[in-house]
C-alpha cells in the first residue's frame, strides 16, 4: 500500500498497489477527480470522450448547390401560393384594384354616346393596322434612292404628264442584280458563299410622237448597253459599242440595243400598250425588259395628302402610293408598293419616284424587288437562290 497527495485538497489518498497505466481516481476527502500515472505522478483527471455522442451532436454539412436549389423551390412555392390567394380573392368592381380588370356595367343611358360612335373610326384603325403590316420602314435600306432630306409641300390637285410632241428626252440608268447561289459547308469553323453579281449601264431616248386628248404615243430606243457579270466561274465584261456579237446571247436587254418600240400611255403615265413599229405587241421576256428600262410610271390621281396613300389596281397589280414631300429640287417624292396577288409569291416591288410637276416628266425612278422564281439561277438541292435587283433611272436632258 502506498499514498499519494490529492492535487486539489493536498490530503493523503491510499492506493493498494502501484499503477502501471494511467487511471482516474476520486479523492475521498474533497470528492474531486484526478489522474494517477505510473511513477507516482498525480494530475487532474481528463474526462472520458464518447466519440459516438460527439458525432451525433455535430451538424450535417449540406452542399451549397442543395442550398440554392432548396431555396429556389421554397421561393417558387411562396410565389405560387401568393398568386393562388390573389386569384381566389374576390375583387370589388369600382375599387382601385379592380378598375383595370373589370369594367363596371353602366346603364344604357350612361354610355349611349359610345354606342353612337361612327364606324369610320374603327375602319380607319383597321386600315392603319393593315397598312402598317404592308409598309416596311421608309428608309434607304427598304427603298433605295430615297432622298436624305424632304421638305414640306402643298400637293397639287392633279398631276399630269406633259410630253411635248417632237421633243426628245434622254435618260441614263443602271441595273444591279445580286444573289447568293449556294452555301457550301466546309466544316464547323469555315463557310463559303458563292455569289453572283450583274451590273448593267444603259442609255434610253424617248421621243413624243403624238399627243391625243388623254394619251401619248412615245417612241423609245435603247442607245447603249454595257455591263459586267461576276460569278463562281469568272468575270465577263461587255459593251454594245464593241458590237452586238460581244453581248451575252441570253440577255434580254441585249436584244433591245439599237431597236425602237412604241409606248402608248395615259396622261397619268399608265402604260396602255407596248408594241414594235410594225404593230406587233411586245410580249414574253422582252416585255419585262422593256418595262424595266422605260422611265414611264404612273403618278397617283387624285394626289394624296402627305403621309396618306392611294390604292389602285392596274392590270391585276395592286399599287399603293404615298406622297412623302419634296426634295431639294422641289420635285414631288412618291413611294409605291406593287404586288400581284396572283403572282408567284415573290416579294412586292418597291419604287421611289421623283416627279417634276412643273415640267410634267419623271426626273428619277428607283425600283427594287426580290425574286426566287424565274431567275435562271441554278438550284442546289432544296436551296433556291434569291435575286435582288435594284434599277435606277435618271433624267439627263
Amino acid at each position: 500500500m502506498y499514498e499519494l497527495a490529492c492535487p486539489h485538497c493536498g490530503r493523503a489518498v491510499r492506493f493498494a498497489r502501484k499503477v502501471t497505466v494511467p487511471v482516474d481516481a476520486r479523492c475521498p476527502h474533497c470528492g474531486r477527480s484526478f489522474r494517477v500515472v505510473p511513477g507516482g505522478a498525480v494530475g487532474t483527471a481528463q474526462p472520458v470522450r464518447n466519440f459516438a455522442r460527439e458525432r451525433a451532436r455535430q451538424p450535417v454539412a449540406v452542399p451549397p448547390l442543395l442550398w440554392v436549389v432548396g431555396g429556389g423551390l421554397v421561393v417558387l412555392s411562396l410565389l405560387l401560393a401568393g398568386v393562388a390567394l390573389v386569384l381566389r380573392r374576390p375583387v370589388t368592381v369600382g375599387s382601385e384594384e379592380g378598375a383595370g380588370r373589370a369594367a363596371p356595367q353602366q346603364p344604357a343611358e350612361a354610355h349611349g354616346v359610345a354606342e353612337a360612335a361612327p364606324k369610320a373610326d374603327a375602319e380607319m384603325a383597321d386600315n392603319n393596322e393593315e397598312a402598317d403590316q404592308i409598309w416596311p420602314p421608309l428608309d434607304r435600306e427598304h427603298f433605295p434612292g430615297l432622298p436624305a432630306e424632304l421638305g414640306p409641300v402643298v400637293p397639287p390637285k392633279k398631276l399630269r404628264w406633259s410630253l411635248v410632241p417632237g421633243a426628245s428626252y434622254l435618260y441614263a440608268g443602271t441595273i444591279e442584280s445580286s444573289a447568293k447561289l449556294s452555301p457550301i459547308d466546309l466544316g464547323r469553323a469555315a463557310r463559303q458563299v458563292l455569289q453572283f453579281v450583274d451590273r448593267k449601264e444603259f442609255q434610253i431616248e424617248l421621243r413624243c410622237e403624238r399627243k391625243d386628248a388623254n394619251t401619248f404615243l412615245v417612241q423609245c430606243r435603247l442607245t447603249r448597253l454595257r455591263g459586267s457579270m461576276r460569278g463562281p466561274t469568272g468575270r465577263l465584261e461587255y459593251d454594245s459599242r464593241d458590237g452586238i456579237g460581244f453581248l451575252p446571247a441570253n440577255e434580254p436587254l441585249a436584244k433591245l440595243v439599237g431597236r425602237t418600240w412604241l409606248v402608248r400611255c395615259s396622261a397619268k403615265g399608265a402604260v396602255l400598250r407596248l408594241e414594235w413599229h410594225d404593230g406587233t405587241v411586245i410580249d414574253g421576256p422582252l416585255r419585262e425588259a422593256v418595262r424595266q428600262v422605260t422611265p414611264i410610271h404612273p403618278v397617283p390621281d387624285p394626289v394624296p395628302a402627305v403621309g396618306h396613300e392611294v390604292v389602285e389596281v392596274d392590270d391585276g397589280v395592286q399599287r399603293r402610293t404615298r406622297l412623302l414631300g419634296a426634295d431639294r429640287h422641289g420635285w414631288l417624292v412618291f413611294v409605291a408598293i406593287e404586288q400581284n396577288p396572283a403572282g408567284s409569291g415573290d416579294g412586292p416591288t418597291r419604287k421611289v419616284l421623283a416627279f417634276d410637276a412643273d415640267a410634267g416628266i419623271l426626273r428619277s425612278v428607283h425600283v427594287s424587288d426580290r425574286r426566287t422564281r424565274g431567275t435562271g439561277l441554278p438550284r442546289v438541292g432544296r436551296f433556291r437562290p434569291t435575286l435582288q435587283t435594284v434599277t435606277q433611272i435618271t433624267f439627263l436632258r
